[in-house]
């Protein structure tokens, strides 16, 4: 290997960019080369043998220092950039669920209308997430990063200009898009960080998430009248093409090893098809049934048969990829599958995966901020309790401030007192199976504050398990970028789902308890109506039947809160179970140390001998203090 191809090599580990010849006569100009013993590098997978040379940074010269400060400033605008993306994404997402109603009675949408402004956001994000992570690695992921944030500006321009309840659903389905690239991004930067920046990174994120969790309801209640809503995407605007400008001047243009046209024909086009449509069908079908149509009728049956059987061929195709009986077989040649699902194969891999999932179904992810509970919440506050809608946006913040303070904890945790991640993933689920549970006390004869006190455990559980799952995948997986990529995946499919599920579990309640009262012959109507329940109840003139929904609402939103605690406390066994095989591998392995251990095997391609720099005897390379900027392509 010559000096120029090993001066390629370490350059491309850190920020995937090779050496231009023009910089090589000012590199190797200084000294900074000396013969050492073995020196082994964990992070780096460096590892240098007697007899070779390892790189210095005693001399730090101009250039280098130079070079080191760029790349540190581009790296720390970068994740600032993606960390206001989360305030921004966190504030839309949660105020246009308060401001609904107020759309609705704007563009006089039906309560399929209202549904689909919240569920194609999320079905967007969710279908997005695989496909634009595949793509960052041929367009390099700042050009996908710049790209999402075009889509996310313009479907706020579509949905804060349209005047139709169509045109409107397009554009958060564009919105949807792009968030979904924005944050399946921002966890890609995470996995590609060292764990102590990596632990900072996701608590900053956690602290943006819960300031715009904060606003969002505040937000949503001072402009989701039908006068006002359309400020809430035209904020949007401003915020996209500041940090669009920002991204765009901290991009670089790298050198690649393989042509883009090799890299698109190495993606699996047949893969994604079948994934996005299996998705789509499938998330679609539940939607329509029992709302728009019946569980019976072909239009709702057609899509979840199609949409479930190309899932099942999906993922038969994705865990049995080198059988010849699946066609396209260019993912299998170069190791580039839409999701990874072997990652499943592993237990403990497999409980942190699922537990993202059954997170997404109860409270949604990270940037959306507990869908679930925020779309049910506010009719519990506004139909059982008769509050307003600016003081059901406050009534909202106990549970999203109790999130802030939880990322530091679990940073604490992990790096200060050194318990292990599986423990915080098991607190985490603790307090959720056990805020959730505490949710069914809900009632019209507890007091303001009984409300909000009920409300702080689960906004806690929520809070540790977000940055502790993220930590569990990466740890748990040799990949950590894919691991990254799959749980944020797993959080939105189940974030869809989990809309769905929750709603039709609200409507068959809601059902069941109205056959009995005077509502019984219509009841199959008012249900039908359930996303615009609670504007349709504060009208009523009639108390004798405002009362009856009164309290066919709230034990129907007792069922719900059961639906989320049972499955809040599955994935607090499996993640009994995960804790305890890990114990026991520990055990097993303790006593099968050997002296072997202590020494690094290092890559042959690295291994210098000693007349390789015989013409060279100065080179300068900064390699300590320079952040992993491979997750900057």
């Amino acid at each position: 290997m010559s000096m120029m191809d090993f001066l390629n090599e370490i350059r491309s580990y850190w920020t995937a960019e090779p050496f231009h010849p023009k910089a090589y006569p000012v590199i190797t100009r200084q000294a900074g080369l000396q013969k050492s013993r073995l020196v082994s590098n964990a992070e780096t997978g460096i590892a240098l043998q007697e007899g070779f040379y390892k790189l210095t940074t005693q001399a730090r010269p101009r250039f280098c220092i130079r070079y080191r400060s760029k790349m540190e400033t581009r790296l720390m605008l970068l994740l600032a950039s993606l960390l206001v993306f989360t305030l921004l994404i966190a504030v839309d997402a949660t105020s246009v669920v308060l401001a609904i109603s107020g759309i609705a009675q704007a563009l006089e949408g039906d309560a399929t209308a209202s549904f689909w402004i919240g569920a194609s956001y999320l079905l967007a994000m969710c279908v997005s997430q695989p496909i634009l992570c595949a793509l960052s690695d041929v367009f390099s992921r700042t050009t996908i990063l710049l790209a999402s944030t075009l889509l996310l500006g313009l479907g706020s321009l579509v949905c804060a200009e349209t005047d139709t309840m169509a045109l409107l659903i397009a554009g958060r389905s564009v919105q949807g898009i792009g968030a979904g690239g924005v944050t399946v991004l921002s966890y890609v930067t995470f996995g590609g960080l060292e764990r102590r920046c990596g632990l900072k990174f996701l608590t900053g994120m956690s602290l943006f998430l819960a300031v715009g969790t904060v606003c969002g309801p505040l937000v949503g209640a001072a402009l989701g009248s039908e006068n006002t809503w359309r400020w809430i995407f035209r904020l949007n605007l401003p915020v996209c093409l500041v940090l669009g400008v920002i991204i765009y001047s901290v991009s670089d243009q790298t050198h690649e090893s393989l042509p883009k046209r090799a890299k698109m024909a190495d993606l699996d086009f047949f893969g994604i098809s079948l994934f996005t449509a299996s998705v789509t069908s499938l998330l679609a079908g539940l939607s329509f049934g029992g709302s728009l149509y019946p569980w019976t009728d072909w239009r709702t049956i057609a899509p979840v048969g199609l949409g479930g059987l190309s899932l099942l061929l999906f993922v038969a195709r994705e865990l049995l990829s080198n059988h010849s009986l699946f066609p396209g077989s260019g993912f299998r040649n170069h190791g580039r599958p839409v999701l990874d699902l072997r990652a499943f194969q592993g237990l403990r891999a497999a409980t942190t995966f699922i537990g993202a999932t059954i997170l997404g179904l109860i409270h949604s992810s990270d940037k959306t901020k507990m869908f679930a509970l925020l779309f049910f919440l506010p009719i519990y506050y506004r139909v059982i309790k008769s509050h307003s809608q600016s003081t059901t946006g406050v009534l909202l913040l106990p549970q999203t401030l109790a999130i802030a303070p939880c990322a530091g904890i679990v940073f604490a945790l992990v790096e200060a007192a050194k318990l292990s991640y599986r423990w915080t993933v098991l607190l985490g689920w603790i307090c959720t199976t056990g805020g959730t549970a505490m949710l069914t006390m809900l009632n019209a004869d507890r007091s303001l504050s009984s409300d909000i006190l009920l409300n702080i455990l689960s906004g806690i559980g929520i809070g540790i398990l977000l940055p502790a799952l993220a930590l569990s995948a990466k740890e748990e997986h040799a990949d950590a970028l894919h691991a990254a990529m799959l749980l944020i995946f797993m959080r939105y499919l189940g974030s869809a789902a989990g809309l769905i599920v929750t709603g039709i579990l609200f409507q068959h309640a809601l059902r069941q308890h109205l056959a009995g009262t005077a509502f019984g012959p219509r009841a199959g109507e008012v249900t039908r109506h359930a996303a615009t329940l609670m504007h349709s109840i504060r009208e009523m003139a009639s108390s004798a039947e405002k009362d009856v929904l009164i309290q066919a609402t709230e034990e129907s939103l007792r069922v719900v809160w059961i639906s989320m605690a049972a499955l809040s406390f599955l994935a607090l066994l499996l993640s009994c179970c995960a804790l305890m095989l890990a114990s026991g591998s520990k055990k097993a392995s303790s006593g099968s140390r050997t002296v072997s251990q202590q020494y690094v095997t290092h890559p042959p391609q690295l291994e210098l001998p000693e007349d390789v720099f015989k013409h060279h005897s100065e080179a300068t390379l900064i390699l300590d203090d320079l952040s992993s900027s491979s997750s900057l392509r």
